[in-house]
């Protein structure tokens, strides 16, 4: 069993994101994701957040099983 916790406001800085810097409502984009400085063998749990003009809409979870 794994288990894992994390907040709206955690970040270490190991996260690579690109993608554009504005949408609108519709749109289908590519993100290119990749992390850094993950030991081998192991399962971690990200998240991507989704924000607006308005504060943070939704977030992403990302299961990650480094090789």
């Amino acid at each position: 069993m794994f288990t894992w916790s994390f907040g709206v406001t955690d970040d270490v800085g190991n996260l690579d994101v690109a993608a554009p810097t504005a949408v609108v409502k519709g749109d289908r984009i590519s993100l290119d994701v990749s992390w850094s400085s993950l030991d081998p063998s192991t399962r971690y749990l990200g998240a991507i957040s989704h924000d607006t003009p308005f504060g943070l809409y939704q977030l992403t979870i990302v299961d990650i099983t480094a090789p």
